[in-house]
């Protein structure tokens, strides 16, 4: 398992089996996450809309 912390310190991720665990923290001031995936993908989200929730990506 490895947990990989934000550029920034505002948020962390992980990869496991195939889903992606995201938490982005209430206080993390930039408009959007950018991940970058194991796979070569990228995933990104608007912060706004996600702070301090756990999302879940398949």
């Amino acid at each position: 398992m490895d947990l990989q912390q934000g550029e920034r310190e505002g948020y962390i991720y992980i990869e496991i089996v195939g889903n992606v665990f995201i938490y982005i923290d209430e206080s993390y001031q930039e408009e959007k996450v950018t991940i970058h995936l194991k796979n070569g993908q990228e995933y990104s989200l608007k912060v706004n809309e996600n702070k301090d929730r756990l999302i879940v990506v398949k």
